[in-house]
């Protein structure tokens, strides 16, 4: 095994048009201007540069032969230096392009122009990545099969004449990767001793090759799937905390491209932690585990760490934004005082924690959860904001299904039962499935799948403690709760040799107004109102004595 950060990509052309490494480049479909510049580049020595102008130029690598790129992204380095002189995007004002054996049956994705560039953070060097499943933005003669390309590169224009003949944009490395495979794997540990970390996967790979560079801030722009771990036989460890990942965005990238996964071991062991975990059991709390985030209106990302070989994978105390599917479901992950904000859907089936999260603006639709699982218990002590649909889904595991205990969950703002909007969806199949709400938990509504039934048991303690006015407590005060206004008895007893009536035999379906009411021969009739919510209800009452009437 190697101890390294390695890219995954495919390199198609590194930019040089003479020995040792020559390389083919064609402009304008064939006897153009391209100059090998050994002054501008940003990957190797060298770099391929044209002047573009108010004729469309193309610069172009030719392979010499055909090659499958469908269900590929392209990575192409670029650094324009008239981006303001350059048409509209809307016009092909910069365009990736690709072409078959002939220059003129080509497809292409419009990448930029001089209303849209994307930002850049390599000295003028920007790094488009184009999805090839995607549509392309045109298409030239008899457009190419995406398994038979032999030219790639870009072709750009300007929306003006240019006044002096220099060139004024270059092409730097091109690589391609395929869809589903990771473009950054990351093995072993430092040195074989010390824990990976981010800021090594950005010296790992020489400025990153353009996947992993830093931003404004400190924070980390990403733009390649990361795969943590090997399947060998020894150990894989990455650790860090307090640090920021963005995904970058790209308008051509596909829905899957973003993301984390794990890969572990039969032989040896993969660890990936993010932030710190203090505490045991329900008490952990997890903190400094930074955040990792995708742009509002770009293309999410996924979290897969559910490899049947993990060890030990943590994020402690994670705000998680924008982001896609959560594949937790390994008894090897921990998710603690963790943030996800409109996230989509997290499965935490046989996890080892999902505790103290908090979910917001969860990107759901109606009538689909956010958590799936087969056990309520896989996850403990969350807090839930409704945007639409479940909070939970509940599926078949028939060790299981009948009988589940929801920890001290809260939900917020979820609809009634039978609707779409509930906080639980039981989709077991499996026939009744009680479930038990722990304090403070407040789950009560629930949507039943087909063949599939459900009763909601949220037991809370109702509790009167009754003293006289010198502080001492009654004994035999009858107490009754009742529901306001309407007067239903709730709960009734009497208070015991301390003075209190405790009843925890209330099924809590949502806050309800009461009055309760305590009597007892010698002191003066006491009512008050109150209200039982989540955590049931706590009233203490003062007894007076009654100088003037004596009850019954």
């Amino acid at each position: 095994m190697a101890n390294q950060i390695t890219d995954n990509r495919t390199s198609r052309a590194v930019a040089q048009t003479s020995a040792p490494a020559s390389e083919t480049w064609e402009a304008s479909g064939g006897g153009g201007s391209i100059v090998e510049d050994t002054d501008i580049f940003i990957e190797g020595s060298t770099s391929v540069a044209e002047q573009i102008s108010t004729s469309r130029r193309v610069m172009l690598y030719d392979n010499g032969s055909t090659i499958d790129i469908s269900n590929s992204h392209i990575y192409i380095w670029v650094n324009c230096g008239i981006v303001g002189l350059l048409d509209l995007k809307s016009n092909g004002g910069m365009t990736v392009r690709c072409t078959g054996p002939t220059s003129t049956n080509f497809v292409e994705w419009y990448v930029g122009g001089s209303d849209s560039w994307p930002s850049s953070i390599q000295g003028g060097w920007t790094m488009f990545v184009v999805d090839t499943a995607s549509t392309p933005s045109n298409t030239g003669g008899t457009p190419p099969a995406l398994t038979a390309i032999q030219k790639i590169g870009i072709s750009a224009v300007t929306a003006t004449v240019m006044t002096k003949a220099a060139d004024n944009t270059w092409v730097d490395a091109i690589w391609t990767l395929s869809d589903g495979n990771p473009g950054i794997i990351v093995e072993g540990r430092n040195g074989g001793t010390t824990d990976w970390t981010f800021a090594d996967i950005n010296t790992q790979l020489t400025n990153s090759a353009g996947m992993f560079v830093q931003s404004a801030g400190g924070a980390w722009k990403c733009n390649a799937p990361i795969q943590f771990g090997i399947n060998d036989t020894t150990t894989h460890g990455f650790t860090d905390t307090n640090t920021t990942v963005l995904w970058d965005d790209q308008e051509f990238a596909a829905s899957d491209l973003y993301g984390m996964s794990a890969l572990g071991n039969s032989g040896g062991t993969t660890r990936v932690l993010l932030g710190n975990k203090t505490g045991t059991g329900d008490a952990a709390t997890g903190a400094q585990g930074g955040a990792i985030q995708a742009a509002a209106a770009g293309v999410r990302y996924f979290m897969d760490f559910d490899d049947a070989n993990l060890d030990d994978i943590g994020f402690y105390g994670v705000t998680f934004q924008h982001g896609g599917d959560f594949q937790l479901d390994s008894s090897a992950t921990s998710t603690i005082s963790c943030l996800f904000i409109d996230c989509s859907s997290a499965n935490v089936t046989d996890c080892r924690d999902f505790l103290k999260n908090k979910i917001i603006d969860a990107n759901t639709a109606d009538g689909v959860a956010f958590i799936t699982t087969n056990d309520l218990g896989d996850m403990v002590l969350n807090e839930f904001e409704f945007s639409d649909g479940h909070a939970v889904e509940l599926t078949t595991t028939p060790a299981k299904v009948t009988a589940q205990t929801d920890d001290g969950n809260t939900y917020s703002g979820y609809g009634a039962t039978g609707t779409n909007d509930a906080e639980y969806y039981n989709n077991t199949g499996a026939g009744l499935v009680t479930i038990s709400v722990n304090s403070p938990g407040n789950g009560a509504d629930y949507r039943n799948g087909t063949s599939a039934s459900t009763t909601v048991q949220n037991t809370v303690t109702l509790t009167v403690t009754v003293k006289d006015s010198n502080g001492n407590a009654v004994e035999g005060a009858r107490v009754r709760i009742e529901d306001d206004p309407l007067g239903t008895l709730i709960s009734n007893g009497n208070t015991n040799a301390s003075g209190v009536y405790s009843d925890g035999t209330y099924n809590y379906a949502g806050d309800e107004d009461v009055k309760i009411i305590v009597r007892l021969k010698g002191y003066v009739f006491f009512s008050t109102l109150g209200q039982i919510t989540s955590t049931g209800i706590s009233v203490p009452v003062t007894l007076v004595t009654d100088t003037v009437v004596e009850l019954p």
